[in-house]
């Protein structure tokens, strides 16, 4: 995560830069629309996962394989159709978001990349969910590295050779998105000795398994969708394709914090499932808070330094005239500190499969924000910032109230002392980096951004001097510290 990270970062105003507003808005567009055909899979990589983490747990070889076939089989089949269906799409975008007819045809080629992506996601399945149920998570993020890190070198290279296009970003997605999944295929088979493909395997009992428990996942990942996108289509209807990096940049980089910590909170779904066969619900119970806890431990400080440093921030990182869409970032994090430090409790109940109540209201808030946003968007005139506000209410009531609330009800604990327990002291300890960070920018604003990232840095200072100090409680503190003691003594020495 740190490194695609990086990546964003760096790629972000090289990209804005040579594309310009217009091109660069078609792919913010286009990307998280096609995001939709991802529901053609009808939630079967969350089942995938639970499933080859259950079989692997108990070494059941015939019913991993019947479920990695089945699962092949099935993506292998709906391919034709998502590659169809970015062909149509592709067409119709050009006339609905009345594209310059100069970038029609990058537009198609952009669309059938991302098409092509899907497919290659789809058919991983079988593999990652075999590395997952392994926990073998550096061999996930391996994979996601080699495709992050390859597409933008692939960028830099054909944009550096003069071919500076929409079509040559697509040739990149595919390149990288090919090598990402040989590399799972081998870190699978290397895992599981047994591993096998069978048409054989395929059949209707092992169907029903996977897709019982998918199509409640399938609402959930519609709701996810809808969030990524849906602002994003509304500005560009409304306000017009340039208008589009100006939300989807800040927006960004609440989704980026949002995969750092759901990076880490994932890990808990196959523990999740497995303490759910065991029936230790105290043991579950422990596995949410320790994860809440976790998950704030890097929210609050993070997010809440990188909210009064961030007007800085897009004035050394972005193009002339991005300085004020810092307001959209600090809108939507009046809800994302709230539903980020829930990865958590999304990823057990995910895991110990009780998503029923959970993806119901998840699909309420985000069907209400599709309207809200449509109303101050395209009626009210409220503009950009009417889109995040319209994000932000539904969101708040569902993953911040809700989801904590039914989280802590399925696992047997007290709604305030679970909240009491997993945000105090995270919060408490935070609150010196961010007063810290505020009076950075204001007394020594930065020139640019290797100066914004050493402030930065510096602002984060007193909350990891907190948390080595034993005043928060983490996992690997006692290692870590007495790794530095060490090394403190050995410089001494």
């Amino acid at each position: 995560m740190f490194v695609s990270t990086i990546v964003m970062v760096l790629l972000t105003p090289y990209i804005l830069e040579r594309l310009g507003d217009e091109r660069y808005g078609i792919y913010l567009i286009i990307y998280p629309i096609m995001q939709y055909v991802v529901l053609m899979e009808m939630g079967l990589r969350g089942s995938v996962a639970r499933f080859t983490s259950k079989y692997i747990s108990v070494n059941d070889t015939l019913s991993l394989n019947r479920i990695v076939s089945t699962t092949f089989v099935f993506c292998l089949l709906i391919s034709l159709v998502v590659m169809t269906l970015s062909f149509l799409l592709g067409g119709f975008s050009t006339r609905f978001f009345n594209i310059s007819e100069q970038y029609h045809l990058q537009t198609m080629h952009l669309v059938l990349a991302l098409g092509f992506v899907t497919v290659i996601s789809f058919l991983s399945y079988s593999f990652t969910g075999v590395i997952i149920g392994h926990n073998r998570y550096e061999l996930q993020n391996a994979g996601m590295l080699i495709q992050t890190v390859g597409r933008a070198a692939l960028v830099v290279i054909l944009f550096s050779l003069g071919w500076v296009s929409l079509s040559s970003w697509a040739w990149a997605m595919i390149v990288s998105s090919v090598l990402g999944l040989i590399f799972w295929i081998w870190s699978s088979c290397y895992l599981q000795k047994g591993l096998r493909l069978r048409w054989q395997l395929v059949n209707k009992e092992t169907v029903k398994e996977l897709f019982g428990f998918g199509m409640w996942n399938m609402i959930l990942q519609l709701s996810g969708f809808l969030v990524l996108s849906v602002n994003a289509v509304i500005i560009g209807k409304f306000l017009g394709t340039d208008k589009v990096p100006y939300y989807a940049i800040p927006f960004m980089l609440v989704t980026r914090l949002q995969s750092i910590v759901m990076g880490l909170t994932t890990t808990l779904r196959p523990h999740a499932s497995s303490t759910l066969a065991s029936g230790d619900k105290a043991l579950l119970a422990k596995l949410l808070v320790v994860g809440t806890y976790v998950a704030a431990m890097i929210t609050f400080p993070v997010g809440g330094v990188l909210l009064v440093m961030c007007k800085a921030l897009f004035r050394v990182w972005l193009p002339v005239g991005y300085e004020s869409s810092w307001v959209i970032y600090g809108v939507l994090m009046i809800a994302f500190f709230g539903s980020i430090t829930q990865s958590a409790s999304h990823a057990i109940l995910i895991g110990g499969g009780r998503i029923r109540g959970l993806a119901l209201v998840y699909l309420v808030a985000t069907l209400a924000s599709v309207g809200l946003g449509i109303a101050f968007v395209g009626y009210l005139g409220m503009g950009i910032v009417g889109a995040a506000i319209a994000l932000v209410i539904p969101r708040f009531i569902s993953n911040c109230l809700f989801q904590t609330w039914y989280a802590s009800s399925q696992t047997g604990l007290r709604f305030i002392r679970y909240l009491s327990d997993s945000y105090t002291r995270p919060m408490l300890c935070s609150l010196p980096s961010v007063a810290l960070g505020s009076l950075l920018v204001y007394l020594l604003p930065p020139g640019n951004l290797i100066y914004w990232v050493l402030e930065y840095i510096l602002a984060l200072t007193p909350f990891a001097v907190l948390a080595l100090a034993g005043v928060l409680d983490w996992p690997m503190r006692e290692k870590i510290v007495a790794r530095l003691v060490g090394l403190i003594g050995l410089k001494a020495k």
